[in-house]
């Protein structure tokens, strides 16, 4: 069975001690994440790793106290680059999930409809388009931000925000928003 890490992270975003588990998958180390957060009452979030691979990071249910602007996931596979955009999201007034894959995000989209997605094309496997796929079944808007340029999109996503990275975080936060709440000026 793999080994999974759960970082359990305080509000300010320490981390002060590790707890490893040995799970079947992926799917049990998140549904494990949550009993990891329980047990550890000051932290807020837990990311869990499977060595160097960011498999998810679960937070406390925030739905008594709503977001001002809304609910974003995150697909992302580089941890330093998740953490970025998460802080400046939440910086902003949003509510953050992060997926580090293609079956992460699925859990997170079943667990919950995000306002926006943010999506790297590339996951550790080279360019894939199925969280694009899943996020346009339900709906859901969303950006690219990704190192490939834009002539890599399938025809059918071209209109779609593209956000070339290296990027700030603030960059990614305001392009989220233009979505969002898209200028009348811009139509």
């Amino acid at each position: 069975m793999p080994v999974f890490l759960f970082y359990p992270q305080t509000p300010d975003g320490a981390c002060l001690t590790f707890v490893s588990a040995s799970l079947a998958d992926d799917a049990e180390a998140v549904r494990h994440a949550a009993q990891v957060l329980a047990d550890h009452a000051s932290a807020d979030e837990v990311a869990v790793w499977q060595g160097e691979r960011l498999i998810a990071v679960h937070g406390r249910d925030s739905s008594a106290t709503p977001p001002a602007i809304g609910h974003v996931l995150l697909v992302e596979d580089c941890f330093f680059q998740a953490e970025t955009f998460k802080l400046a999201f939440r910086e902003a007034g949003f509510a953050v999930a992060c997926a580090s894959g293609e079956a992460d995000a699925a859990a997170q989209l079943q667990a919950r409809t995000p306002d926006i997605a943010l999506v790297d094309i590339d996951l550790g496997d080279g360019p894939s388009f199925a969280v694009a796929e899943t996020l346009e079944a339900q709906k859901v808007p969303f950006l690219f931000v990704t190192g490939y340029d834009r002539a890599i999109l399938p025809a059918r996503w071209r209109h779609i925000g593209h956000v070339c990275k290296p990027v700030m975080g603030s960059q990614v936060v305001e392009a989220a928003k233009a979505v969002i709440n898209p200028s009348p000026l811009a139509a």
